[in-house]
């Protein structure tokens, strides 16, 4: 018994919960800083969804799909960038959006906010919907 109450406590106290809550919910982009401290927050359009190192983006009418892999202490990495469908026209700041997204290296949850950025300046900031 009590290995077995042992091996279950590990477990739980193994399990990143920032992990658990950034997985899963989509997240929907409120504003973002570029790598020039431009600031943009109006007319964007840009949805992603984390799920079992899939990244799925919806912008105002493409879709972009890409992979991610978490590291140790709010590390992640967007691989290769995202595919989107070329279907018609999103804003530019939506696109904007999503570029600033996959150069993010760095993840931190507090409540319902997302903040995603890197060490050049970049931050991209989302709200659970």
């Amino acid at each position: 018994k009590f290995l077995f109450l042992a091996l279950i406590s590990f477990t739980v106290a193994s399990c990143n919960v920032d992990d658990a809550a950034l997985e899963g919910p989509t997240w929907s982009v409120q504003n973002f800083t570029n790598q020039d401290g431009k600031k943009t927050s109006i007319g964007i359009s840009c949805d992603l969804t984390l799920t079992d190192g899939n990244a799925n983006a919806a912008l105002e009418v493409n879709s972009c799909l890409g992979t991610y892999t978490l590291g140790n202490n709010g590390e992640i990495n967007f691989s290769d960038g995202f595919g989107c469908t070329e279907a018609c026209c999103d804003e530019p700041e939506s696109e904007e959006a999503m570029r600033m997204i996959t150069k993010c290296t760095e993840y931190n949850i507090s409540g319902n906010t997302l903040e995603l950025s890197n060490a050049e300046g970049i931050k991209v900031v989302l709200k659970k919907v």
